[in-house]
């Protein structure tokens, strides 16, 4: 009788971690949504709270998650590069990080940038400075 009962504990503490986030040092993940860290399709690898990630086009950032594991807010700073070249952009950002025990992840939030983009018009280039919120839609899978 002892050992059904212990044969049943285990098999649901066994069932019970299926979904739950598995606490790693490094998360390497892909992403693809709106997201001025990551651009259109990028790479994130994290190591405890921070991350570094590339996109392309052209785009790079570091954020700071509070919990480095699950569902965490999120900050940080970000570089852009327009894909014709024509201009830069900088800026900080914030959101909040829903990851599932499956590996998937989403990332909402905002940024807030100041960029230069050089125009071309008539005989001489024109600069425009600007600033700009932008929304952070993505989805991801981290392994």
């Amino acid at each position: 009788m002892v050992a059904i009962c212990d044969l049943a504990r285990a098999s649901s503490e066994e069932s019970g971690t299926e979904n739950q986030i598995v606490k790693q040092d490094w998360h390497v993940g892909l992403h693809l949504g709106f997201s001025s860290f990551t651009s259109v399709f990028g790479l994130e690898v994290q190591h405890h709270n921070f991350a570094f990630s590339a996109g392309f086009p052209l785009a790079a950032g570091i954020k700071y998650y509070l919990k480095p594991d699950g569902h965490s807010w999120f900050a940080g700073g970000y570089f852009l590069r327009f894909s014709d070249l024509s201009g830069n952009e900088g800026g900080i950002g914030s959101g909040f990080r829903w990851r599932w025990g499956s590996g998937w992840d989403l990332d909402l939030g905002f940024t807030l940038g100041y960029g230069e983009k050089n125009e071309i018009s008539g005989p001489g280039e024109l600069i425009t400075d600007y600033i700009r919120i932008r929304p952070i839609i993505t989805l991801g899978y981290s392994f």
